[in-house]
């Protein structure tokens, strides 16, 4: 799923979570009250990206009446330390960046996104003689990120499904998204 998408169905997550909300309290009621809640956004490198989550921020901001400001951060591993060190309120992270920063900072999670159309895939060419993912032993795969849900994990559970210890029996580059992709077509990884 695109991030646009992602975004415009967590957008409209919070709307119908707003919209559905029926409480007297209001906001000058709420004591302890923070004026300015600080935003993270994990898979965002650079202050100039986040203007990718400007909707997200502003909507964010009417449904809980609160001024927020973007928190720049380089990594899951950045705004982690910065939960850790107070120095942010909220952070938007995938499933797998999650499971990390709540080992860490105990982290609550306030809204949950699920895809149910979103999976990881092995794919080899249309000609190659591997027909089952078993057959992957001794061969070289391209991988995403350490760390992706979709592209790491997911892949390395399809492998473990079928049998294969990651470690030993096969070797996989972590070349990343666009990187893997261009070795595959070249022909320089099998799957």
């Amino acid at each position: 799923m695109k991030r646009r998408n992602f975004i415009g169905y967590t957008l409209l997550f919070i709307t119908s979570c707003s919209a559905t909300t029926n409480n007297n309290t209001t906001s000058s009621q709420i004591t302890n009250k923070p004026e300015i809640l600080r935003f993270a956004v994990t898979d965002v490198v650079g202050e100039e990206k986040l203007s990718d989550y400007e909707q997200f921020r502003a909507l964010l901001e009417e449904v809980l009446a609160t001024k927020i400001e973007f928190f720049p951060v380089e990594s899951y591993v950045a705004a982690t330390a910065a939960l850790q060190l107070n120095q942010v309120d909220l952070v938007l992270a995938g499933p797998s960046e999650y499971v990390v920063i709540n080992a860490r900072t105990n982290a609550i999670p306030l809204i949950a996104v699920t895809r149910p159309n979103y999976h990881s895939v092995i794919v080899v060419s249309a000609d190659s003689p591997i027909k089952s993912v078993a057959e992957l032993k001794g061969k070289t795969i391209a991988m995403s990120y350490t760390g992706s849900t979709g592209g790491h994990l997911g892949v390395t559970k399809l492998l473990m499904e079928a049998g294969l210890d990651p470690k030993s029996d096969l070797e996989i580059l972590m070349l990343g998204d666009d990187a893997s992709l261009e070795s595959f077509k070249q022909g320089k990884v099998d799957a």
